[in-house]
C-alpha cells in the first residue's frame, strides 16, 4: 500500500461482497471506463496508461475481495464482534491472536456494571495493565 492511500474499515453484508466480486468483472472491461465525454452519447477510452492504473486499482480490490485473510465478523443479530473468526462465540473474539494495548492516559468515569482495561505508565517508567471499575481501579500485572 503506498504511504498516502488511507486504510478504511467498510462492513458489508456477504450478499455485498457478492454484488462488489461481480461488478469487478466488468471493471475489467476497458469499454466500461471513460476519460472525458466527447458528446453527450460518446465517451474516449482510456489511454494506455491510464488503463494500466485502472487495471492495477482494480486487480488489487479483486485480491482483497476474493482472499480468505484476517477479517472482522459483525453479527448484529446477536451484539457480537469477531476478529479473524467467521462466527463469533462471543462479544468479542479474537482468533488465535493477541490485543495489544498501548499506554494511555486513564480514561474517564466507567458505567457501573462494566470494566476498562487500559494500560498506562506506573510512574517507574514501567507499564502496568489496569482493570477500571466504576468505583474502584486495580493494577493486574505490571511489566
Amino acid at each position: 500500500m503506498a504511504e498516502s492511500e488511507t486504510c478504511r474499515l467498510l462492513i458489508v453484508t456477504d450478499d455485498q461482497i457478492e454484488v462488489l466480486r461481480s461488478l469487478v468483472n466488468y471493471a475489467h472491461q476497458r469499454r466500461s471506463w471513460n476519460d472525458e465525454t466527447i458528446d453527450a452519447d460518446r465517451y474516449y477510452l482510456p489511454d494506455d496508461d491510464a488503463w494500466d492504473v485502472l487495471e492495477a486499482l482494480v486487480s488489487d480490490l479483486e485480491d482483497k475481495l476474493m482472499s480468505q485473510c484476517d477479517f472482522v465478523t459483525l453479527d448484529d443479530t446477536n451484539d457480537r464482534l469477531g476478529i479473524g473468526v467467521a462466527a463469533p462465540n462471543s462479544r468479542l473474539d479474537v482468533g488465535a491472536g493477541a490485543i495489544t494495548l498501548s499506554e494511555m492516559t486513564p480514561p474517564g468515569g466507567t458505567p457501573a456494571n462494566m470494566v476498562v482495561l487500559f494500560a498506562k505508565d506506573d510512574g517507574t517508567g514501567k507499564t502496568a495493565l489496569i482493570a477500571k471499575f466504576n468505583s474502584v481501579s486495580r493494577v493486574l500485572a505490571t511489566e
